[in-house]
């Protein structure tokens, strides 16, 4: 899903970063779990990866059900020895269920975080916030300027409206000094924290401006769809 050097630099971060576990929200077909699990058991560590998938929707839909994705993605990591190494939490990240994540959690701080999900990152990173030391990794996927929406569906339940969510978060929270970009490979950005300054109500809500500017981009783009459909019918 991603270039193949955007995972070999997972997995030297992993190796790499001091012990601490690996949050990745948005595991996928488990091809970044997989580089992020072998990087911590080949420098011997004894940290895990914590990998957050719905299983069901999205681009799971192209494999089967949750059932057999788990399965799947079960069979990769002990075929590759590592399923000791990597703790799966199948269902979709919110408020409701954080607390049940953060269980699973071995370490106080974190060592990497990795986000390849709904680009919603004005809800994980202010979660997320106190469990990052400052200059932690942060890997944000979907970073793109893309305007080319579509209809929501099983495959796409977003309207593919993802990347530019995350593009235009990441730039508002580098503006607002949480973030500092290091790297940018194809659509995902490496940077990390930037400030131990805690998120603040005002911080939240320009974020959530950003999500909602999206949101109107989409609307507008649905009726234009509208208003051509009518066009043609006529």
């Amino acid at each position: 899903m991603m270039p193949r050097s955007v995972y070999a630099k997972l997995y030297r971060l992993a190796r790499r970063q001091p012990e601490g576990d690996v949050l990745e929200i948005g595991a996928g077909r488990g091809a970044g779990t997989l580089a992020l699990a072998l990087g911590l058991k080949h420098a011997k560590k004894r940290s895990k990866v914590v990998a957050v998938e719905r299983f069901a929707g999205g681009s799971n839909v192209d494999f089967g059900s949750k059932d057999e994705n788990l399965v799947r993605i079960r069979t990769l990591l002990r075929r590759y020895g590592v399923e000791e190494k990597v703790t799966l939490f199948p269902a979709f990240l919110c408020e409701d269920n954080l607390d049940q994540l953060t269980r699973l959690l071995e370490s106080e701080l974190l060592g990497l975080l990795v986000i390849d999900a709904d680009g919603r990152l004005d809800f994980y990173l202010p979660a997320l916030w106190s469990r990052l030391s400052v200059n932690t990794p942060i890997v944000l996927d979907d970073y793109r300027e893309s305007y080319h929406f579509g209809h929501k569906s099983e495959r796409h339940p977003l309207g593919r409206t993802k990347q530019l969510t995350c593009f235009r978060l990441v730039n508002r929270l580098v503006a607002l000094g949480f973030l500092e970009i290091d790297l940018v490979k194809r659509d995902t950005v490496f940077a990390r924290k930037a400030t131990s300054a805690p998120f603040q109500p005002a911080d939240i809500e320009t974020l959530r401006r950003e999500v909602a500017s999206v949101q109107h981009d989409y609307e507008q783009w649905l009726a234009r769809q509208a208003t051509d459909r009518g066009r043609a019918a006529a």
